[in-house]
């Protein structure tokens, strides 16, 4: 019997399911509210994702499906990376800024990924997008398009974003593991964390 090939998706022909994208969002902002019980509160993701309780500071949270492993390669099939995705645009053609640009706008004083394997990664919003504003990281890390369509309200958009190395954001991450002292440990030593750029 003949193995079947799989053909890649083009990136301009990418159709995303929205509801399967939010529910997978949603799984992980409330196992971060689990985990961190007692320390961030989840929010209607509208503005903000999450908010730290007792400083009311804003979080917000990306869902990751692959494991995050900075000393391996990206992996398809182990569905393993040592990248991190940042959204630059949202909508590239109306010019809606995405990722930790919108966040900062939104107010989010923290940007945050949990991997599938619980790996947890945080940045100081403003740091980060400071740091990218500062390198021309358009030009020097792989750069993915997708031309989204929501199924359901029939509208197109091209979201634009880049592979960057965890290793390239060292300096201004703290990385840890999805356990609730760690948690809590991460937003402690991001506070007074300054960028070393």
């Amino acid at each position: 019997m003949k193995k079947k090939t799989l053909k890649p998706v083009a990136w301009n022909s990418h159709v995303v399911d929205f509801s399967k994208d939010l529910k997978s969002g949603k799984k992980g902002q409330e196992l971060v509210v689990k985990v961190g019980s007692g320390l961030l509160k989840e929010l209607d993701g509208r503005k903000n994702d999450l908010e730290l309780v007792r400083t009311k500071e804003k979080v917000e949270l990306k869902t990751e499906r692959y494991k995050l492993n900075k000393d391996k390669k990206y992996s398809r099939k182990t569905r393993t990376t040592p990248n991190l995705f940042i959204e630059r645009w949202s909508d590239e053609k109306r010019c809606h800024i995405g990722g930790p640009f919108q966040a900062l706008e939104k107010g989010s004083k923290f940007y945050m990924h949990v991997f599938s394997n619980k790996k947890v990664v945080v940045f100081k919003t403003e740091e980060l997008v400071q740091y990218l504003n500062q390198i021309d990281f358009t030009k020097k890390y792989a750069k993915r398009k997708a031309s989204i369509q929501n199924k359901v309200g029939k509208k197109t958009w091209t979201t634009v974003g880049y592979y960057i190395p965890l290793e390239d954001l060292m300096a201004l991450a703290v990385v840890t593991d999805l356990k609730t002292y760690e948690l809590q440990r991460a937003f402690k030593n991001i506070k007074r964390r300054t960028a070393k750029v």
